[in-house]
Protein backbone atom coordinates (compact mmCIF):
# COMPACT_ATOMS: atom_id res chain seq x y z
CA UNK A 1 0.00 0.00 0.00
CA UNK A 2 0.91 3.55 -0.70
CA UNK A 3 1.95 6.34 1.56
CA UNK A 4 -0.69 8.03 2.78
CA UNK A 5 0.33 11.52 4.76
CA UNK A 6 -1.12 14.42 6.18
CA UNK A 7 0.78 17.29 4.02
CA UNK A 8 2.73 19.61 6.55
CA UNK A 9 1.49 23.58 6.78
CA UNK A 10 3.00 25.76 4.11
CA UNK A 11 3.31 28.58 2.87
CA UNK A 12 2.01 29.54 -0.83
CA UNK A 13 3.17 32.19 -2.67
CA UNK A 14 0.04 33.83 -3.22
CA UNK A 15 -0.97 33.18 0.66
CA UNK A 16 0.02 33.90 4.15
CA UNK A 17 -2.35 31.36 5.26
CA UNK A 18 -0.57 27.66 6.53
CA UNK A 19 -4.01 25.79 6.72
CA UNK A 20 -5.03 23.87 3.53
CA UNK A 21 -7.51 21.39 2.56
CA UNK A 22 -8.68 21.00 -1.38
CA UNK A 23 -10.53 18.52 -3.46
CA UNK A 24 -9.87 17.90 -7.15
CA UNK A 25 -13.22 18.24 -8.74
CA UNK A 26 -14.45 21.36 -10.07
CA UNK A 27 -16.09 22.72 -12.95
CA UNK A 28 -18.10 25.92 -13.64
CA UNK A 29 -20.36 26.54 -16.26
CA UNK A 30 -24.07 28.06 -17.01
CA UNK A 31 -25.62 24.59 -16.87
CA UNK A 32 -24.07 23.59 -13.03
CA UNK A 33 -25.01 24.35 -9.90
CA UNK A 34 -21.51 24.52 -7.67
CA UNK A 35 -20.69 26.01 -4.04
CA UNK A 36 -18.44 25.83 -1.21
CA UNK A 37 -20.04 25.75 2.36
CA UNK A 38 -17.47 27.16 4.76
CA UNK A 39 -17.93 26.28 8.36
CA UNK A 40 -15.66 26.82 11.17
CA UNK A 41 -16.33 23.89 14.16
CA UNK A 42 -14.49 25.63 16.35
CA UNK A 43 -14.82 28.63 19.17
CA UNK A 44 -12.18 30.58 17.37
CA UNK A 45 -11.80 33.40 14.84
CA UNK A 46 -10.38 32.45 11.69
CA UNK A 47 -9.48 33.98 8.55
CA UNK A 48 -9.95 31.45 5.26
CA UNK A 49 -9.32 32.16 1.44
CA UNK A 50 -10.83 29.73 -1.59
CA UNK A 51 -8.48 29.17 -4.51
CA UNK A 52 -9.44 27.49 -7.59
CA UNK A 53 -6.33 25.92 -9.05
CA UNK A 54 -6.91 25.50 -13.15
CA UNK A 55 -5.82 22.24 -15.06
CA UNK A 56 -4.46 24.36 -17.77
CA UNK A 57 -3.65 28.25 -18.45
CA UNK A 58 -3.26 30.73 -15.54
CA UNK A 59 -2.96 28.58 -12.58
CA UNK A 60 -4.80 30.00 -9.07
CA UNK A 61 -8.04 32.66 -8.99
CA UNK A 62 -8.94 33.23 -5.33
CA UNK A 63 -12.44 32.72 -5.99
CA UNK A 64 -13.70 34.41 -2.12
CA UNK A 65 -12.29 35.21 1.27
CA UNK A 66 -13.38 35.96 4.79
CA UNK A 67 -13.23 35.76 8.58
CA UNK A 68 -15.68 33.07 10.18
CA UNK A 69 -16.30 32.24 13.97
CA UNK A 70 -17.14 29.60 15.88
CA UNK A 71 -20.46 27.92 13.95
CA UNK A 72 -20.97 30.01 11.70
CA UNK A 73 -21.63 28.85 7.64
CA UNK A 74 -20.92 30.76 4.67
CA UNK A 75 -22.09 29.38 1.11
CA UNK A 76 -19.69 30.23 -1.48
CA UNK A 77 -22.00 30.30 -5.13
CA UNK A 78 -19.51 29.16 -7.64
CA UNK A 79 -21.34 28.66 -10.59
CA UNK A 80 -24.88 28.36 -11.07
CA UNK A 81 -27.62 27.40 -14.20
CA UNK A 82 -28.36 30.66 -16.25
CA UNK A 83 -25.72 32.99 -14.68
CA UNK A 84 -22.09 32.77 -15.78
CA UNK A 85 -20.22 31.44 -13.16
CA UNK A 86 -17.06 33.55 -11.44
CA UNK A 87 -14.74 31.08 -12.37
CA UNK A 88 -12.93 30.57 -15.55
CA UNK A 89 -15.86 28.57 -17.02
CA UNK A 90 -15.58 25.33 -18.50
CA UNK A 91 -12.00 24.75 -17.66
CA UNK A 92 -11.24 22.12 -14.80
CA UNK A 93 -10.16 23.02 -11.43
CA UNK A 94 -9.17 21.87 -8.00
CA UNK A 95 -10.41 23.81 -4.71
CA UNK A 96 -8.32 24.65 -2.12
CA UNK A 97 -9.14 26.28 1.20
CA UNK A 98 -6.67 27.89 3.25
CA UNK A 99 -7.30 29.28 6.63
CA UNK A 100 -5.66 30.27 9.76
CA UNK A 101 -7.13 27.73 11.53
CA UNK A 102 -7.63 24.12 11.07
CA UNK A 103 -11.65 24.26 12.24
CA UNK A 104 -12.15 25.78 9.34
CA UNK A 105 -13.91 22.83 7.22
CA UNK A 106 -15.70 23.37 3.41
CA UNK A 107 -17.63 21.11 1.18
CA UNK A 108 -18.15 21.16 -1.86
CA UNK A 109 -21.98 20.43 -3.38
CA UNK A 110 -21.86 19.88 -7.18
CA UNK A 111 -25.16 19.57 -9.78
CA UNK A 112 -24.62 18.41 -12.80
CA UNK A 113 -25.82 15.56 -15.14
CA UNK A 114 -29.41 16.07 -13.02
CA UNK A 115 -27.97 14.70 -10.34
CA UNK A 116 -26.86 16.37 -6.83
CA UNK A 117 -22.70 15.26 -5.42
CA UNK A 118 -20.71 16.24 -2.30
CA UNK A 119 -17.42 15.94 -0.47
CA UNK A 120 -15.83 17.41 2.31
CA UNK A 121 -12.31 19.28 1.33
CA UNK A 122 -9.49 16.84 2.78
CA UNK A 123 -5.91 17.47 3.17
CA UNK A 124 -4.72 13.60 2.82
CA UNK A 125 -2.72 12.35 0.08
CA UNK A 126 -0.78 9.41 -1.10
CA UNK A 127 1.24 7.76 -3.83
CA UNK A 128 -0.23 4.86 -4.39
CA UNK A 129 -4.70 4.53 -4.82
CA UNK A 130 -6.65 1.52 -6.37
CA UNK A 131 -10.34 2.39 -7.59
CA UNK A 132 -12.64 -0.69 -7.92
CA UNK A 133 -15.22 0.17 -10.39
CA UNK A 134 -14.99 2.61 -12.83
CA UNK A 135 -17.88 2.61 -15.61
CA UNK A 136 -17.49 3.65 -19.92
CA UNK A 137 -21.00 3.60 -20.86
CA UNK A 138 -22.09 6.99 -23.35
CA UNK A 139 -25.46 6.16 -22.74
CA UNK A 140 -25.77 5.42 -18.91
CA UNK A 141 -22.64 6.74 -17.25
CA UNK A 142 -20.29 9.57 -17.28
CA UNK A 143 -17.32 8.44 -15.02
CA UNK A 144 -14.20 10.40 -13.82
CA UNK A 145 -10.56 9.83 -12.62
CA UNK A 146 -9.19 13.26 -10.90
CA UNK A 147 -5.87 14.17 -9.08
CA UNK A 148 -4.63 17.15 -7.43
CA UNK A 149 -0.93 17.68 -6.93
CA UNK A 150 -1.04 19.66 -3.76
CA UNK A 151 3.25 19.59 -3.75
CA UNK A 152 5.52 22.80 -5.22
CA UNK A 153 7.13 20.22 -7.22
CA UNK A 154 5.47 18.00 -10.01
CA UNK A 155 4.35 14.92 -9.67
CA UNK A 156 4.15 12.26 -12.57
CA UNK A 157 1.01 10.12 -12.12
CA UNK A 158 0.57 7.08 -13.99
CA UNK A 159 -3.27 5.62 -14.19
CA UNK A 160 -3.65 1.61 -15.28
CA UNK A 161 -7.09 0.70 -16.22
CA UNK A 162 -7.68 -2.97 -16.32
CA UNK A 163 -10.56 -4.66 -18.26
CA UNK A 164 -12.84 -7.69 -17.00
CA UNK A 165 -10.23 -10.06 -19.24
CA UNK A 166 -7.13 -8.89 -17.81
CA UNK A 167 -6.09 -6.65 -20.85
CA UNK A 168 -4.68 -3.46 -19.21
CA UNK A 169 -4.19 0.21 -20.66
CA UNK A 170 -1.69 3.28 -19.31
CA UNK A 171 -1.86 6.78 -19.09
CA UNK A 172 0.52 8.92 -17.94
CA UNK A 173 0.06 12.83 -17.03
CA UNK A 174 3.16 15.25 -15.43
CA UNK A 175 0.76 17.42 -13.37
CA UNK A 176 2.34 20.33 -11.90
CA UNK A 177 2.85 21.46 -8.94
CA UNK A 178 -0.24 23.64 -7.55
CA UNK A 179 -2.76 22.15 -10.43
CA UNK A 180 -5.08 19.48 -10.95
CA UNK A 181 -5.43 16.87 -13.68
CA UNK A 182 -7.39 13.99 -14.53
CA UNK A 183 -9.33 11.84 -16.99
CA UNK A 184 -12.36 11.83 -18.60
CA UNK A 185 -13.45 8.27 -18.92
CA UNK A 186 -16.26 8.77 -21.54
CA UNK A 187 -13.89 10.74 -23.82
CA UNK A 188 -10.91 7.95 -23.58
CA UNK A 189 -11.39 6.39 -26.95
CA UNK A 190 -8.94 3.42 -26.70
CA UNK A 191 -11.73 1.84 -24.38
CA UNK A 192 -14.61 0.09 -25.24
CA UNK A 193 -17.76 0.44 -23.21
CA UNK A 194 -17.64 -1.63 -19.92
CA UNK A 195 -17.03 -1.99 -16.29
CA UNK A 196 -13.26 -1.29 -15.29
CA UNK A 197 -10.86 -1.02 -12.31
CA UNK A 198 -8.21 1.03 -12.53
CA UNK A 199 -4.78 1.69 -10.38
CA UNK A 200 -3.29 5.10 -9.80
CA UNK A 201 0.52 5.95 -8.92
CA UNK A 202 2.65 8.97 -8.12
CA UNK A 203 5.51 9.97 -7.47
CA UNK A 204 4.55 12.85 -5.13
CA UNK A 205 1.48 12.66 -2.79
CA UNK A 206 -1.50 13.60 -4.35
CA UNK A 207 -4.90 13.76 -3.58
CA UNK A 208 -7.38 11.40 -5.82
CA UNK A 209 -10.73 11.00 -6.02
CA UNK A 210 -13.28 9.08 -8.27
CA UNK A 211 -15.92 11.37 -9.57
CA UNK A 212 -19.46 8.87 -10.78
CA UNK A 213 -22.29 9.94 -12.47
CA UNK A 214 -25.19 7.79 -13.37
CA UNK A 215 -27.22 9.46 -16.08
CA UNK A 216 -30.20 7.12 -16.03
CA UNK A 217 -30.91 6.90 -12.35
CA UNK A 218 -29.84 10.56 -11.61
CA UNK A 219 -27.36 9.91 -9.00
CA UNK A 220 -23.79 10.79 -8.46
CA UNK A 221 -21.00 10.33 -5.98
CA UNK A 222 -17.71 12.56 -5.08
CA UNK A 223 -15.80 10.08 -3.58
CA UNK A 224 -12.23 10.79 -1.92
CA UNK A 225 -9.68 8.27 -2.24
CA UNK A 226 -8.41 8.44 1.61
CA UNK A 227 -6.48 5.32 2.71
CA UNK A 228 -8.63 3.09 0.38
CA UNK A 229 -6.39 0.35 -0.17
CA UNK A 230 -6.38 -0.86 3.45
CA UNK A 231 -6.18 -4.36 5.49
CA UNK A 232 -9.92 -3.78 7.13
CA UNK A 233 -12.91 -1.28 6.21
CA UNK A 234 -16.33 -0.91 7.52
CA UNK A 235 -19.88 -0.25 5.38
CA UNK A 236 -21.54 1.27 8.21
CA UNK A 237 -24.84 1.89 6.00
CA UNK A 238 -25.61 -0.65 3.05
CA UNK A 239 -28.60 -2.31 3.28
CA UNK A 240 -31.26 -2.02 0.55
CA UNK A 241 -34.23 -2.28 2.61
CA UNK A 242 -37.67 0.32 1.73
CA UNK A 243 -39.31 -1.42 -0.87
CA UNK A 244 -39.61 -5.26 -1.59
CA UNK A 245 -38.53 -4.48 -5.61
CA UNK A 246 -36.05 -7.68 -6.78
CA UNK A 247 -33.93 -5.28 -8.15
CA UNK A 248 -32.95 -3.51 -5.14
CA UNK A 249 -29.61 -4.72 -3.71
CA UNK A 250 -26.21 -3.87 -2.99
CA UNK A 251 -23.10 -4.94 -5.13
CA UNK A 252 -20.01 -4.94 -3.21
CA UNK A 253 -16.96 -4.98 -5.73
CA UNK A 254 -12.92 -5.89 -4.31
CA UNK A 255 -10.52 -4.88 -6.11
CA UNK A 256 -6.61 -6.55 -5.18
CA UNK A 257 -4.28 -4.58 -6.36
CA UNK A 258 -1.54 -6.37 -4.88
CA UNK A 259 0.07 -10.01 -5.60
CA UNK A 260 -0.70 -11.85 -3.07
CA UNK A 261 -4.19 -13.52 -3.46
CA UNK A 262 -6.68 -12.02 -0.80
CA UNK A 263 -9.06 -13.81 1.54
CA UNK A 264 -11.47 -11.24 2.49
CA UNK A 265 -13.62 -11.69 5.89
CA UNK A 266 -17.04 -10.09 6.20
CA UNK A 267 -19.18 -9.82 9.25
CA UNK A 268 -22.67 -8.72 9.32
CA UNK A 269 -23.11 -6.49 12.71
CA UNK A 270 -26.93 -5.73 13.39
CA UNK A 271 -27.87 -2.82 14.74
CA UNK A 272 -30.57 -4.46 16.79
CA UNK A 273 -29.85 -7.61 18.82
CA UNK A 274 -33.38 -8.50 18.64
CA UNK A 275 -33.89 -8.13 14.91
CA UNK A 276 -34.20 -11.39 12.89
CA UNK A 277 -31.16 -11.61 10.08
CA UNK A 278 -31.86 -13.30 6.34
CA UNK A 279 -28.50 -13.14 5.61
CA UNK A 280 -25.20 -14.52 6.91
CA UNK A 281 -24.01 -13.11 10.02
CA UNK A 282 -20.37 -14.28 8.53
CA UNK A 283 -19.23 -14.59 4.73
CA UNK A 284 -15.64 -15.15 2.74
CA UNK A 285 -15.03 -13.46 -0.74
CA UNK A 286 -11.39 -14.30 -2.55
CA UNK A 287 -10.05 -12.53 -4.53
CA UNK A 288 -7.27 -13.44 -6.83
CA UNK A 289 -3.90 -10.78 -6.86
CA UNK A 290 -4.33 -8.42 -9.50
CA UNK A 291 -8.11 -9.26 -10.01
CA UNK A 292 -11.56 -7.67 -8.60
CA UNK A 293 -14.91 -9.64 -7.63
CA UNK A 294 -18.74 -8.12 -7.16
CA UNK A 295 -20.91 -9.77 -4.47
CA UNK A 296 -24.65 -9.24 -4.36
CA UNK A 297 -25.95 -9.44 -0.98
CA UNK A 298 -29.31 -10.15 -1.89
CA UNK A 299 -27.36 -13.38 -3.75
CA UNK A 300 -26.24 -13.93 -0.38
CA UNK A 301 -29.41 -14.41 1.29
CA UNK A 302 -29.83 -10.91 2.27
CA UNK A 303 -33.52 -9.30 1.76
CA UNK A 304 -35.35 -6.26 2.13
CA UNK A 305 -36.27 -6.58 5.44
CA UNK A 306 -32.50 -6.60 6.26
CA UNK A 307 -32.68 -3.17 7.11
CA UNK A 308 -30.60 -2.37 9.87
CA UNK A 309 -26.92 -3.90 9.82
CA UNK A 310 -23.15 -2.68 8.97
CA UNK A 311 -20.83 -5.07 7.06
CA UNK A 312 -17.13 -4.88 8.54
CA UNK A 313 -14.50 -6.38 6.53
CA UNK A 314 -10.10 -7.72 7.25
CA UNK A 315 -8.49 -9.15 5.00
CA UNK A 316 -4.68 -10.94 5.13
CA UNK A 317 -3.87 -8.19 1.71
CA UNK A 318 -4.57 -4.97 1.67
CA UNK A 319 -7.39 -4.19 -0.84
CA UNK A 320 -9.94 -1.53 -2.27
CA UNK A 321 -13.54 -1.90 -2.11
CA UNK A 322 -16.71 -0.03 -3.04
CA UNK A 323 -20.29 -0.51 -2.88
CA UNK A 324 -23.38 0.42 -4.73
CA UNK A 325 -26.97 0.09 -3.39
CA UNK A 326 -30.17 0.29 -5.33
CA UNK A 327 -32.96 1.37 -2.93
CA UNK A 328 -36.00 2.80 -3.73
CA UNK A 329 -35.37 3.27 -7.51
CA UNK A 330 -32.54 5.53 -6.32
CA UNK A 331 -28.40 4.43 -6.43
CA UNK A 332 -26.46 5.05 -3.41
CA UNK A 333 -22.59 4.88 -4.15
CA UNK A 334 -20.64 4.20 -0.74
CA UNK A 335 -16.76 3.63 -0.37
CA UNK A 336 -15.63 1.97 3.30
CA UNK A 337 -14.21 3.68 6.17
CA UNK A 338 -10.40 2.34 6.65
CA UNK A 339 -9.99 4.55 9.78
CA UNK A 340 -10.99 5.37 13.53
CA UNK A 341 -10.88 7.95 15.11
CA UNK A 342 -11.65 9.14 18.84
CA UNK A 343 -13.26 12.06 16.76
CA UNK A 344 -15.78 12.86 13.90
CA UNK A 345 -17.53 15.99 11.98
CA UNK A 346 -19.75 15.91 9.83
CA UNK A 347 -20.19 18.99 8.70
CA UNK A 348 -23.03 18.83 5.62
CA UNK A 349 -26.31 17.56 7.00
CA UNK A 350 -29.42 18.87 6.27
CA UNK A 351 -32.97 18.22 7.37
CA UNK A 352 -36.70 19.28 6.28
CA UNK A 353 -40.43 18.69 6.80
CA UNK A 354 -40.45 15.60 4.96
CA UNK A 355 -40.96 13.11 7.85
CA UNK A 356 -44.36 13.89 9.03
CA UNK A 357 -45.27 15.43 12.79
CA UNK A 358 -41.37 14.09 14.29
CA UNK A 359 -37.92 16.24 12.10
CA UNK A 360 -35.20 13.67 12.17
CA UNK A 361 -31.75 14.31 11.31
CA UNK A 362 -30.47 11.15 9.21
CA UNK A 363 -28.44 8.51 10.88
CA UNK A 364 -25.40 9.00 12.66
CA UNK A 365 -23.68 5.51 12.55
CA UNK A 366 -20.84 5.09 15.13
CA UNK A 367 -19.32 1.51 15.37
CA UNK A 368 -16.85 0.12 18.22
CA UNK A 369 -14.09 -1.75 16.35
CA UNK A 370 -12.26 -2.53 19.84
CA UNK A 371 -12.17 -4.78 22.60
CA UNK A 372 -13.39 -2.24 25.40
CA UNK A 373 -16.79 -0.29 25.96
CA UNK A 374 -16.65 3.62 24.21
CA UNK A 375 -18.74 6.05 25.75
CA UNK A 376 -19.52 7.72 22.55
CA UNK A 377 -21.13 11.83 22.22
CA UNK A 378 -22.65 13.55 19.60
CA UNK A 379 -23.73 16.89 19.23
CA UNK A 380 -25.69 18.46 16.38
CA UNK A 381 -25.58 21.95 16.04
CA UNK A 382 -27.80 23.70 13.56
CA UNK A 383 -27.31 26.52 11.29
CA UNK A 384 -30.12 28.57 13.63
CA UNK A 385 -28.33 27.90 17.20
CA UNK A 386 -30.03 25.08 18.37
CA UNK A 387 -28.21 21.97 19.49
CA UNK A 388 -28.93 18.69 20.37
CA UNK A 389 -26.49 16.63 22.61
CA UNK A 390 -27.10 12.69 22.49
CA UNK A 391 -24.61 9.96 24.95
CA UNK A 392 -24.35 6.08 23.82
CA UNK A 393 -22.29 3.56 25.19
CA UNK A 394 -20.93 1.12 22.76
CA UNK A 395 -20.32 -2.34 23.48
CA UNK A 396 -17.15 -3.75 21.87
CA UNK A 397 -18.22 -4.54 17.65
CA UNK A 398 -21.45 -2.71 18.27
CA UNK A 399 -23.19 -0.26 15.63
CA UNK A 400 -25.42 2.76 17.05
CA UNK A 401 -27.21 5.08 15.30
CA UNK A 402 -28.35 7.95 17.32
CA UNK A 403 -30.62 10.72 15.83
CA UNK A 404 -30.98 14.35 16.88
CA UNK A 405 -34.19 15.48 17.08
CA UNK A 406 -36.02 18.74 16.34
CA UNK A 407 -39.99 19.83 16.99
CA UNK A 408 -41.60 20.11 13.84
CA UNK A 409 -42.88 23.27 14.12
CA UNK A 410 -39.18 24.89 14.81
CA UNK A 411 -37.96 23.79 11.66
CA UNK A 412 -38.41 27.43 9.20
CA UNK A 413 -39.22 26.47 5.72
CA UNK A 414 -36.91 25.09 3.54
CA UNK A 415 -35.16 23.22 6.87
CA UNK A 416 -31.74 23.23 8.60
CA UNK A 417 -28.39 22.74 7.56
CA UNK A 418 -26.49 21.11 10.84
CA UNK A 419 -23.12 19.89 11.99
CA UNK A 420 -22.76 16.88 13.74
CA UNK A 421 -19.45 16.43 16.08
CA UNK A 422 -17.98 12.73 17.39
CA UNK A 423 -16.32 12.91 20.66
CA UNK A 424 -15.34 9.15 22.22
CA UNK A 425 -13.58 7.89 24.98
CA UNK A 426 -11.38 5.70 22.22
CA UNK A 427 -11.31 5.09 18.64
CA UNK A 428 -15.05 4.64 16.64
CA UNK A 429 -15.60 4.49 13.12
CA UNK A 430 -18.40 7.01 11.89
CA UNK A 431 -20.43 7.52 9.47
CA UNK A 432 -23.37 9.97 7.93
CA UNK A 433 -26.49 8.49 5.68
CA UNK A 434 -29.15 11.55 4.46
CA UNK A 435 -31.30 11.79 1.69
CA UNK A 436 -31.41 14.60 -0.10
CA UNK A 437 -33.99 16.91 -0.15
CA UNK A 438 -33.38 19.96 -2.57
CA UNK A 439 -33.72 18.39 -5.97
CA UNK A 440 -33.14 14.50 -6.30
CA UNK A 441 -34.14 12.61 -3.28
CA UNK A 442 -30.79 10.64 -3.61
CA UNK A 443 -29.55 8.90 -1.30
CA UNK A 444 -25.67 10.13 0.16
CA UNK A 445 -23.47 7.99 2.32
CA UNK A 446 -20.44 10.56 3.54
CA UNK A 447 -17.17 9.84 5.25
CA UNK A 448 -16.54 12.28 8.23
CA UNK A 449 -12.92 14.50 8.99
CA UNK A 450 -11.57 12.01 11.75
CA UNK A 451 -10.15 14.06 14.01
CA UNK A 452 -8.07 13.77 17.47
CA UNK A 453 -6.39 10.23 17.90
CA UNK A 454 -6.29 8.54 14.46
CA UNK A 455 -5.78 5.03 13.35
CA UNK A 456 -6.14 2.55 11.09
CA UNK A 457 -8.77 0.09 11.51
CA UNK A 458 -7.08 -2.52 11.08
CA UNK A 459 -4.83 -1.74 13.72
CA UNK A 460 -7.86 -1.77 16.42
CA UNK A 461 -10.45 -4.03 15.23
CA UNK A 462 -10.39 -7.14 16.88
Amino acid sequence: MGLFERLEARQLLTSHLPNALFIPEGFGSSSINESVEIVDIDSSSSDWELWARYETGARDQMIASGTTTGGEREMIAISSVGSSPVVRENTPYALELLSTDDSVRAVLRHDDFGSRAGEHFRDDSGTDFALPSIVKDDASARDFVLVYNPNDDSAEVELEIENEHGMTFTFVKVVEGHRRAGWNISQMDTLANGTYTAKLSSTRSIAVSGTSYDLINASATIATQTANVALAGAFLSTEFDGGSSPNDDTLITILNPGSTDAIVDFRTILHDSSTLLGGPSTFTVNVTAGESTTVSLRGLGFTSADDDFSLVYASNTSVSASAVTERQSSLVFTTPETRAATEWVFTQGQIDRLRGNEVRTEDVYLFNPSASSISVTVTWTFSNGQTVTETKSLDPLEVEDPDGRLDLLALPAGGLAYTARVVATGPVVASLEHWDPIGQSTGVTNLGIPMGSISLLSSVLI
